[in-house]
């Protein structure tokens, strides 16, 4: 009779080990994809020194640089990450982060991200998104049709622009 108690005792014990290292490993996992989305977003230093390079770069010609347009370039990129910032702080949208992080994705290019060109697309894309709803609350078109492109375009950092086009092409 002891040594079951001590077998069932020892199986207990390996159990709660199990259980606790399965635990730790999920949490960690997703944690670290969360962060991972939360981290795209640079803070304002970061983003500035974004803007010093990419409009540096864009802007020099010959060893040149045109001052004229790279304050010009520095003062569109300044407002795209601006503008994003109070987009992502006033969000509404369950999709809004993963689309965010995509269309991140699509402008980023060694490190440096565009920040004027992801809130043009992030503009697009949710005025896109507003057009649809609007479509499908005045019966201008089925829900089954948005939701068809919406799985079509749903890897695509253009689902609601794409879905968008689709659904005028198709209802001429």
């Amino acid at each position: 009779m002891k040594i079951i108690k001590f077998v069932i005792f020892y199986f207990l014990i390996a159990i709660c080990i199990y259980i606790q290292k399965k635990s730790r490993y999920v949490q960690k996992q997703s944690s670290s994809s969360v962060s991972s989305k939360v981290n795209i977003l640079k803070t304002q230093i970061e983003a500035k020194k974004d803007f010093d390079s990419y409009c540096r770069n864009k802007w020099t010609k010959r060893g040149v640089l045109d001052n004229e347009m790279f304050n010009y370039c520095y003062g569109i990129e300044s407002e795209g990450y601006n503008n994003i910032i109070y987009k992502v702080k006033n969000n509404q949208y369950t999709w809004f982060d993963n689309l965010l992080y995509k269309i991140i994705q699509k402008w980023t290019q060694k490190g440096i991200i565009q920040w004027g060109m992801v809130d043009y697309e992030l503009t697009t894309e949710v005025d896109a998104y507003l057009d649809i709803e609007y479509m499908k609350e005045h019966n201008e078109v089925s829900i089954q049709k948005v939701k068809f492109y919406e799985d079509e375009y749903k890897n695509s950092a253009n689902i609601w622009s794409m879905t968008l086009f689709e659904l005028k092409r198709h209802n001429k």
